[in-house]
């Protein structure tokens, strides 16, 4: 049921990017952001959601290779997420400050996550739990900070 849900997580998720991404053209129209920053949301999502969705197709432990697809699939959509989360003040530094700060506290907490399954504490669906998770978290508070950027800079859209 866990890898369904990833299926289903990534497939829902590569179809919002799309609605999401108006909102952030939006952004790019009032010069909160350019293009390229854009570009780096739009494909963070995109590759994001691919890697979610492959997380849940290929099942780990089958053989070595679906191993190294569930692996690479895993570990890049943490990375780029991280790297959403780490470098957020960077791509876009008109979000509360507050959003920053707990960003980085769910990047420590999926740090940790990666530590204590390398430590043997946990197995790798723990792991993964954890990890959709808090990237779930991140990806709602996300969404929901953008919103009220738009409220602020772009009264005049909202409904």
């Amino acid at each position: 049921i866990f890898n369904i849900g990833l299926i289903f997580t990534g497939i829902l998720m590569l179809v919002w990017q799309e609605f999401f991404m108006k909102e952030f053209r939006v952004l790019e129209r009032r010069g909160l952001i350019t293009l390229r920053i854009f570009q780096v949301f739009r494909w963070g999502f995109v590759i994001t959601s691919i890697f979610l969705a492959l997380v849940g197709i290929v099942r780990f432990g089958i053989g070595p290779l679906f191993n190294i697809i569930h692996d690479v699939s895993a570990t890049g959509m943490g990375v780029i997420l991280g790297l959403m989360m780490l470098f957020m003040p960077r791509l876009n530094p008109h979000y509360m400050r507050a959003f920053y700060y707990i960003s980085w506290v769910i990047l420590g907490g999926l740090i940790f996550s990666a530590v204590i399954k390398v430590l043997g504490y946990v197995n790798l669906t723990g792991l993964e739990m954890a990890g959709f998770t808090l990237a779930s978290l991140w990806l709602l508070l996300f969404f929901r900070n953008t919103k009220l950027l738009l409220q602020r800079v772009a009264p005049e859209l909202q409904v």
